[in-house]
C-alpha cells in the first residue's frame, strides 16, 4: 500500500537537483552582475531574479556591454534550468497523483474480493490495541477512517483502507460489509457509534455489531440500533480496579500467568464441524488438555443451552460451541483434532 521505495528515491535525487540548479543559478547571477557591474549585492540578487523570472521590469542600473553579454548568457541558462526544475515538479505531481489513484483502485478491488473479513470503524487509540491483536489472530481487516493522519497511518501499518464517514452507506460499501461477519463501531463518539449502527445493520442484518459507548444510558441506543455487543471501557477500567483493590492477589496472580502483553493464556471459542472426529464422544473420551493442552470452560449447545464447566460425561455435539482456556499456542492444535472448519 506504501509507495514504492525506488520511485520516492527517484522522485527526491531529481527535486534536489532542481532546487541544487536553481540556487546556483541566483549565486551565479549575483556575483556576475556584482563582479561585472559593480553593483551591491542586493541591487545584483533583484536584478539576477527578475531576469529569471522574466517579469521584464527593465535594467536595474544601465549595463556595460559586458553586462549585456553576460545577461544574454545569463538568460539562456536561466531558462533552460528553470524548464528542467519546474518539469520535474510538474511531472512529480502527476505521477504523484496517478500512482495515488492506482494504489486506491487496487485496494478497492482487494477489498471487494474479501469476505469473512472484520470493518474497524474509527483507529483512534482503542482500534489500534484492538487491531494488532486481530492482525496476530490472522483475521482479515479494513479501516474505515476519516482523518488523513489516521489513514495515513494504517498505511504504514500495510492495512486496508476506507476513507469516509463510517455511517455513509457508500463508505460501507467499499468497505465490503455485504460480505463482512463482523463490524466494531468504536469511536469516541456514542453518536456516531448509533448512527454507524443503524447503518450497518440496514446494509447487512446478519453481521455481528460491537458497539462501543462511553455512557450507560446510551447502550440501551445502541442496542435498539442493532448492536449485538457493547463495549464499555469505563466499566472494563473500572473494574479492573476494584478487582485490584478487593482481590489483589487473585488479579496479581492473573497477570503473572497471562503475562504482561496477555498473550501467554487465552480464552477461544471453537465451533464443532459437522464431520468432526469428536462429535459424539465424551469430554472424558475428547481429552483436549491431553492433546492440545486446553481445557473446557463452557459448552453452548446448537439449541442455545449453555453449560459451565461442564463435567468430563458431557457429550460433544455437532455444531456446538466450546469455550476453551489455555495457552495460545496450544489452539493452533485443535483444527487436528476435531477436523477441517473448525473457528
Amino acid at each position: 500500500m506504501l509507495k514504492n521505495g525506488r520511485w520516492i528515491t527517484e522522485r527526491t535525487r531529481g527535486f534536489y537537483l532542481a532546487a541544487y540548479l536553481l540556487f546556483a543559478l541566483l549565486v551565479v547571477g549575483t556575483l556576475g552582475f556584482e563582479l561585472i557591474e559593480g553593483w551591491t549585492l542586493l541591487q545584483s540578487f533583484y536584478m539576477t531574479v527578475i531576469t529569471i523570472s522574466t517579469v521584464g521590469y527593465g535594467e536595474v542600473l544601465p549595463m556595460s556591454e559586458e553586462g549585456r553579454i553576460f545577461a544574454a548568457f545569463f538568460i539562456i541558462m536561466a531558462m533552460s534550468i528553470t524548464v528542467y526544475a519546474f518539469g520535474v515538479i510538474g511531472q512529480t505531481a502527476l505521477e504523484g497523483e496517478l500512482f495515488k489513484h492506482r494504489r486506491i483502485a487496487k485496494m478497492e478491488k482487494q477489498i471487494s474480493e474479501m469476505s469473512d473479513h472484520i470493518i474497524v470503524c474509527g483507529f483512534g487509540s482503542l482500534a489500534h490495541h484492538v487491531v494488532e491483536e486481530l492482525v496476530d489472530h490472522g483475521e482479515k481487516i479494513v479501516i474505515v477512517e476519516i482523518d488523513d493522519a489516521l489513514i495515513e497511518e494504517a498505511e504504514r501499518s500495510g492495512l486496508l483502507n476506507v476513507k469516509g464517514n463510517a455511517h455513509a452507506d457508500d463508505v460501507l460499501l467499499k468497505a465490503g460489509i455485504k460480505k463482512a461477519k463482523t463490524l466494531l463501531a468504536i469511536l469516541s463518539s456514542d453518536a456516531e457509534n448509533v448512527f454507524i449502527t443503524l447503518s450497518a445493520r440496514n446494509l447487512n442484518p446478519k453481521i455481528h455489531i460491537i458497539a462501543r459507548t462511553e455512557v450507560s444510558s446510551n447502550e440501551v441506543k445502541l442496542r435498539r440500533a442493532g448492536a449485538d455487543q457493547i463495549i464499555a471501557p469505563y466499566r472494563v477500567s473500572g473494574g479492573r480496579i476494584v478487582q485490584k483493590i478487593l482481590h489483589q492477589h487473585v488479579n496479581d496472580f492473573l497477570e503473572i500467568v497471562t503475562g504482561a502483553d496477555g498473550k501467554r493464556l487465552a480464552l477461544e471459542q471453537i465451533v464443532v464441524p459437522e464431520k468432526s472426529r469428536l462429535t459424539g464422544k465424551t469430554l472424558e473420551e475428547a481429552a483436549l488438555r491431553k492433546y492440545a493442552g486446553v481445557n473446557v470452560a463452557a459448552m453452548i449447545s446448537p439449541s442455545g443451552n449453555t453449560y459451565l464447566n461442564p463435567d468430563k460425561d458431557t457429550r460433544i455435539e455437532s455444531g456446538a460451541r466450546l469455550i476453551l482456556i489455555g495457552e495460545t499456542s496450544n489452539f493452533s492444535k485443535l483444527e487436528e483434532l476435531f477436523g477441517e472448519g473448525a473457528a
